[in-house]
């Protein structure tokens, strides 16, 4: 059975660093760190983190500022502003450095019991989104502040249920990009076939 639980008492939630801390430098100093700071452009509408080596935005920051910043396996990252609040999941890759968010993305770290799949799914769905714009302030740029998102009540499956809907949640994005792959070697196809008609 689905209970309704505030955002708060089943996950932690917290800003990316401020853009103050971060400092674009050519090579870096004693005592800074490099990092990746990911941004809205790197959460795709499938529910992941997407990392493009040649768009990665690196930055230095203090190492004793980023204490409870760097990224963690299955952290939420969630757009903070815009017109779609999506939600991705971190997964940690071959990166060899930290990862941080940007200030524009609030970090949820799911505590135990509860699966991100689970409250990405929530987020990314038309109810989802309908709720995120009902606590969205502002007019021209909407945005989402921590507390309305603490109180924001998610069903909250049982463990088993959670792990079909995980199961659910990678099998689509494993659809999607056979869906991709086919419309690029459907273009492809068309546009050989139009060549060699026209020759």
């Amino acid at each position: 059975m689905n209970k309704k639980k505030a955002l708060a008492h089943i996950a932690t939630i917290q800003s990316g660093l401020s853009a103050a801390n971060h400092r674009e430098i050519a090579e870096v100093k004693p005592g800074f760190i490099e990092v990746v700071c990911l941004n809205g452009n790197n959460l795709l509408e499938n529910g992941l983190v997407q990392f493009n080596e040649n768009d990665l935005k690196k930055v230095c920051i203090e190492q004793g500022r980023l204490d409870g910043h760097v990224l963690l396996e299955n952290d939420i990252l969630l757009m903070a502003r815009g017109s779609n609040f999506r939600a991705a999941i971190f997964h940690e890759t071959d990166l060899e450095i930290s990862s941080i968010a940007s200030p524009n993305i609030f970090v949820i770290r799911c505590k135990d019991g509860v699966l991100p799949e689970v409250i990405v799914s929530f987020i990314n769905s038309s109810h989802g989104q309908a709720l995120m714009d009902e606590i969205s302030i502002g007019s021209t740029v909407r945005g989402l502040s921590i507390s309305s998102l603490k109180n924001l009540e998610i069903n909250v499956p049982e463990a088993e249920q959670q792990k079909l809907i995980s199961s659910i949640f990678y099998a689509n994005i494993e659809a999607l990009g056979l869906l991709n792959k086919l419309k690029v070697q459907q273009k492809l196809t068309v546009e050989a076939s139009l060549q060699q008609l026209m020759m």
